[in-house]
């Protein structure tokens, strides 16, 4: 018997299904099946709405979650320090011939994240 055997490319990568992980999946499904017996027998409606806020925070596109991409995106925008040194040249100086600073620096006004030459 000849048989053949198909792997995927990825042996370790995490098992999908649809735009969730397998655990992902199994978890909004017990939390689906609870929010709606919640719903149904005593009328709560705040377990349903985790359970989408918790779907819709896991969908995986390229290995990155919605809430891996908010996380990034606080840690760069908000707690992360950005640093950006501002200086601007005196007026008329880009015109001079005598001025000695090279070609790329000429060109901007603004010096970013580096030390300007002085003359």
């Amino acid at each position: 018997m000849n048989q053949q055997y198909i792997y995927p490319q990825n042996l370790k990568a995490e098992a999908k299904l649809w735009l969730w992980s397998l655990k992902d999946l199994a978890i909004l499904g017990i939390a689906m099946l609870i929010s709606v017996l919640a719903l149904s027998q005593i009328g709560l409606f705040l377990p349903m709405a985790l359970t989408l806020v918790y779907g819709f925070l896991t969908i995986r596109l390229d290995d990155m979650t919605v809430l891996d991409f908010i996380k990034r995106g606080i840690r760069y925008f908000v707690t992360t320090q950005q640093y950006y040194e501002w200086k601007t040249a005196s007026i008329g100086s880009h015109n001079r011939t005598e001025n000695t600073e090279d070609e790329s620096q000429k060109k901007s006004p603004f010096v970013f994240g580096k030390e300007r030459k002085r003359t």
